[in-house]
C-alpha cells in the first residue's frame, strides 16, 4: 500500500472513531484504539473501579435462535440462560441497540490472558461486566470469552462434538 493509501486509511478510521465516541463515549469509558494488535477499537476506563466492581451491563437488541440463526454476522451475540431451561440471545451488532461494552475485547494468547481484567457473568436475565482486579484510569478492559470464542465454525462443530 502506497503512504498515500495509508494516510487515507487512517483519516477514514479517526473519523470513525470520532463518530462512534460521539455516541458511545460516557463518564466510565471512552473508545480508543485497542492495545491489542487487529483488534479494532477498545474500551478504556475514564474512572478507577476496585476488584470485584460492577462496570456496566452489556445491551443489546433480545432475539430468539430463529432470529439470530438468519444473522450473518453473530460476532455481538451473547446467549442468556433463563432458570425454565430457555435462553434468548442479546445482539449487540446495530448502535442503537447497544452500548460501548459491545467494544470490550477478547483475550487470545497466553501474554493477553495476563492482561485480562475483568469478565462478564449473568444475572438474572442480563449480562453484566465487573473487574477482576483494580482498574485504573486509561486501563483497556480485557475479558476472556472462553475456549470457544475463537474458534472457527467447523472447529466450533468439532469442539460440541466432543461433549
Amino acid at each position: 500500500m502506497s503512504d498515500l493509501g495509508h494516510s487515507k486509511h487512517n483519516k477514514s478510521s479517526r473519523k470513525e472513531l470520532k463518530e462512534l465516541k460521539k455516541i458511545f463515549d460516557n463518564n466510565k469509558f471512552y473508545l480508543n484504539k485497542s492495545t491489542i494488535k487487529q483488534a479494532g477499537y477498545g474500551v478504556f476506563s475514564n474512572k478507577n473501579f476496585k476488584a470485584k466492581s460492577r462496570l456496566d451491563e452489556y445491551i443489546g437488541e433480545i432475539i430468539d435462535d430463529e432470529e439470530g440463526a438468519k444473522r450473518n454476522d453473530k460476532s455481538y451475540f451473547f446467549r442468556v440462560f433463563h432458570k425454565d431451561g430457555s435462553s434468548h440471545i442479546i445482539d449487540a451488532l446495530p448502535h442503537e441497540h447497544s452500548n460501548i461494552m459491545k467494544f470490550v475485547n477478547g483475550v487470545k494468547t497466553p501474554q493477553q490472558r495476563k492482561r485480562q481484567n475483568c469478565e462478564a457473568y449473568q444475572r438474572n436475565d442480563k449480562i453484566y461486566y465487573r473487574a477482576l482486579r483494580d482498574i485504573n484510569v486509561g486501563d483497556e478492559l480485557l475479558v476472556d470469552y472462553g475456549p470457544t470464542y475463537w474458534l472457527k465454525p467447523e472447529e466450533l462443530e468439532k469442539f460440541y462434538s466432543k461433549m
